[in-house]
């Protein structure tokens, strides 16, 4: 039941203008939280939390003062604070019904996104079943249609991204040390060894952006496991099999990819996979694209405050993707710095716990700068997908710290 609850929590689709069954999973658990554990009474002590109510008030008043022409940076940070509140009563839950309850809800986040990466590798075999879940979560609405989505040559699952589902499919390649490492039969092992190449597919079916944030973040990986666990000869080897079986596990899915998925896996997914290679060597066409989308607002009010408005409304079309420009444009310098608190707060935590919490701590610094990083290109903090595993491993990171400090 627990894994279900995870699952629409991170994927939760909206059937209508109206219904968002993650915003509906969301609430219902923020407000069982807030029934049995008073988050108020966490203001003091927990940052994040205090930072999302400062940040939705704050938008409020900015959006209000400039005449309410988008009260999306106001829902945007009122979903996110929901969301984290969400996080704390989920892992509340997991602690109350499981004896390993970490390891237990970093699994289920792995599956789910396992789950959701079968799905969008089946909707790019099967067209009939793309049009549908697209008509069932009303992707035409939302996904941006100059991407060929609905031609099925990029794929965004339940989501409504592309380069963002990319980035979130690709937090399970940085999960699976840490979930293998916590499983005991070697089963198990063998089945996360396999699956792992599930989500890697998927997530370059969605877009280049998780391949190269996989780039980016694996002289990372490497960089911080010096730090966080202690080198012996018994580690030495089960790592390098770990890797020597993970690499035989993606070549030979790579290979039935090559087999049996569509021509236009080769031709279009993996061939435009060179991109990336073109952005080290500053020849990206992307890169060229967004270059220009980089300036600041010409006076120095609307710098520091915004103006309540994200660019995307009849009222005010901001010429830039960059996730930087358009929350400097809608909430200002200072509401930027609030929206980031959370990131850079859970990322020193998270290093800081480097030795309890082990492997968890590589996975979650390298899901947390993912979208510091993806939001040079395009408004990647706090939003759905990805914030809900962020906001799940915030709660984690708050409680388990809470609980250490209760026993000592």
């Amino acid at each position: 039941m627990l894994f279900i609850i995870t699952f629409f929590l991170i994927f939760g689709w909206k059937t209508n203008s109206i219904i968002d069954i993650s915003a509906i999973t969301g609430c219902a658990l923020a407000v069982q939280y807030a029934y049995f554990y008073k988050p108020l009474e966490k203001l003091k002590t927990n940052p994040p939390i205090l930072s999302l109510l400062i940040l939705t008030l704050y938008s409020l008043i900015i959006v209000i003062t400039n005449g309410i022409t988008d009260f999306l940076p106001v829902m945007r940070a009122f979903r996110a604070l929901i969301m984290l509140i969400a996080g704390f009563s989920l892992y509340n839950l997991y602690d109350k019904h499981y004896k390993k309850p970490i390891p237990t809800i970093c699994t289920h986040i792995y599956i789910s996104l396992l789950v959701h990466g079968i799905i969008m590798i089946a909707m790019y075999i099967s067209e009939p079943l793309r049009h549908f879940i697209y008509s069932m979560t009303f992707a035409e609405s939302y996904v941006n249609l100059k991407s060929p989505f609905l031609e099925g040559y990029r794929i965004c699952g339940l989501t409504y991204g592309l380069s963002q589902t990319a980035v979130v499919q690709i937090f399970g390649l940085f999960l699976m040390p840490y979930i293998f490492e916590k499983q005991n039969s070697p089963l198990s092992k063998t089945s996360i060894i396999l699956s792992f190449p599930i989500i890697v597919i998927s997530s370059i079916l969605a877009g280049r952006s998780g391949l190269f944030a996989t780039l980016i973040f694996i002289p990372v990986y490497f960089t911080l496991k010096l730090f966080t666990s202690k080198f012996s000869r018994q580690t030495f080897f089960s790592y390098t099999k770990f890797v020597i079986l993970s690499s035989i596990s993606l070549s030979i899915l790579f290979f039935a990819a090559y087999r049996y998925l569509p021509d236009k896996f080769i031709k279009n997914a993996l061939y435009g996979t060179k991109e990336i290679i073109d952005v080290f060597k500053n020849k990206s066409i992307i890169v060229n694209e967004v270059k220009p989308m980089y300036f600041l607002p010409d006076n120095l009010k609307t710098t520091l405050f915004g103006i309540g408005n994200y660019g995307r409304t009849d009222y005010f079309y901001l010429q830039s993707d960059v996730g930087w420009i358009k929350s400097i444009f809608a909430i200002g310098f200072i509401g930027t710095i609030l929206m980031i608190q959370p990131f850079i707060w859970g990322i020193y935590k998270f290093f800081k716990q480097r030795r309890t919490l082990g492997e968890l701590t590589i996975a979650a610094i390298i899901i947390l700068t993912s979208s510091i990083l993806l939001n040079c290109k395009e408004l990647s903090l706090l939003t759905r997908n990805q914030w809900t595993i962020q906001a799940i491993l915030l709660a984690i990171l708050s409680l388990n710290n809470k609980k250490e400090q209760v026993a000592k």
